[in-house]
């Protein structure tokens, strides 16, 4: 009887030992895929803001050409909404260069909120622009599964449109964040990056209705978009807000 304790006790240990392994062993692969997932990111971000200073210059050169050829500054077209590509909110008719000079350090840089923040709840990344920030949160989808929005905070992975798993995303905080009570001088906009691919991005319009989202859909502020399409796409994101 001693030696089948014994001997249960032993395959008993071994279990839990290779149970531990295991874990171990999908922590260190988990890790690994996030930490791949943050660097592309970053990566991917800081290319991003480099174009996005390029298109600035090169557009400030343009004026200055024009404007030497003309007697009067090229004014701005009114009633045209501001993209991240198209105006950055610099006064670039008048004084371009001195207006250049005066663009703070952190312009065209990419942040990431430390884990430790209270603010990683709401967003991963900060993209700080000439007077515009974005709010940048990273939403893991490794199976490349479908995202449905049954309502603007009720995110759900499923494989098809049968699945039942309720497999639900936690958004609700960043969904319900609003930059503009806290930077209510700045023009803001949110972004959701899903990572790396989704196979389709839905919303229900109502009980029977769904469309699907595209990166140029403003959802109230707030752009939903894969990792694979914000590079074409960033230039479609539209900040909202006040102008300094």
């Amino acid at each position: 009887m001693d030696e089948k304790i014994k001997l249960i006790i032993t395959i008993s240990v071994i279990c839990l030992l290779l149970l531990i392994f295991f874990i171990i062993i999908i922590k260190i692969i988990t890790a690994a895929k996030d930490n791949r997932m943050y660097k592309n990111i970053t990566n991917l971000l800081n290319d991003i803001a480099k174009k996005l200073k390029l298109d600035l210059e090169f557009e400030n050169e343009k004026i200055k050409e024009e404007n030497a050829k003309k007697e009067e500054p090229k004014k701005k077209k009114k009633g045209k909404v501001p993209t991240l590509f198209d105006e950055l909110d610099i006064n670039i008719d008048l004084e371009v260069e001195e207006e250049v000079k005066k663009l703070p350090d952190n312009v065209f840089s990419v942040e990431r909120i430390s884990k430790k923040n209270n603010a990683s709840e709401l967003y991963d990344f900060k993209m700080i622009l000439p007077n515009k920030i974005l709010f940048i949160k990273i939403i893991p989808n490794f199976s490349n599964a479908e995202i449905c929005m049954n309502n603007a905070v009720k995110w759900q992975i499923r494989k098809s449109f049968n699945d039942n798993s309720n497999h639900f995303i936690d958004v609700d905080e960043f969904v319900r964040f609003d930059p503009q009570k806290e930077i209510d001088y700045i023009k803001t906009s949110k972004v959701a990056i899903i990572y790396p691919n989704a196979n389709t991005i839905l919303r229900y319009v109502n009980e029977c209705e769904m469309k699907f989202v595209t990166p140029k859909n403003n959802l109230n502020g707030l752009f939903v978009m894969t990792y694979n399409d914000l590079l074409e796409n960033y230039k479609n994101i539209k900040c909202e807000g006040k102008k300094i």
